[in-house]
């Protein structure tokens, strides 16, 4: 699998694509999302200039204000919209909750991590990524590593996922502040 460090992405500027009411700044080489979202409160920005397959990101992420509200990443087909209107699988950070959420043709499910990994207001570094573990047999990893904890090491088996492409983005909701670097 290729390994992708987030800083050369935030870099890119022009490449970041938002969601209808999604506020986005890029400074201190990183890339902060906030609200007030869409209608459900709902934000998304994604690099909208590569599709990744067979990926493992490395990079820096802080949620603020968690409260009831959640913040999230991960790799879908289109990099501004919600991840559960398309094939995706998203990484929902929660305040004692840490879920992995997979939509695919087969096959869609949700994974939870309970525990507080989710330092509100803090840079953690994360490891995320999804790569083909199997082809023929349709199996594919699914990854996460919180601090250098890990939190996520998931075989799934499912065609759509085995050969999905897809883009990085990050996700947050009832104007929740996200930053990725």
């Amino acid at each position: 699998y290729e390994t992708v460090d987030m800083n050369a992405l935030v870099a890119e500027e022009d490449a970041w694509l938002k969601s209808t009411g999604a506020t986005v700044e890029f400074k201190n080489e990183t890339v902060v999302l906030s609200g007030p979202g869409d209608a459900d409160g709902n934000s998304v920005v994604g690099y909208g200039d590569k599709k990744f397959k067979n990926t493992v990101f490395n990079f820096t992420y802080k949620q603020e204000n968690t409260g009831s509200s959640w913040g999230g990443f991960g790799i879908q087909l289109s990099p501004s919209a919600l991840p559960w209107a398309t094939k995706s699988v998203l990484i929902c950070m929660k305040e004692d909750l840490v879920e992995l959420q997979y939509w695919g043709s087969e096959y869609s499910g949700i994974i939870k991590a309970e525990g507080n990994y989710l330092k509100d207001g803090q840079e953690q570094e994360i490891t995320f990524g999804m790569y083909d573990v199997d082809a023929a047999s349709d199996k594919v990893q699914i990854v996460l590593s919180i601090d250098g904890v890990e939190i996520f090491n998931e075989i799934v088996v499912d065609a759509t996922l085995s050969e999905f492409e897809g883009y990085f983005a990050t996700i947050g909701s009832k104007g929740l502040t996200v930053t990725v670097g």
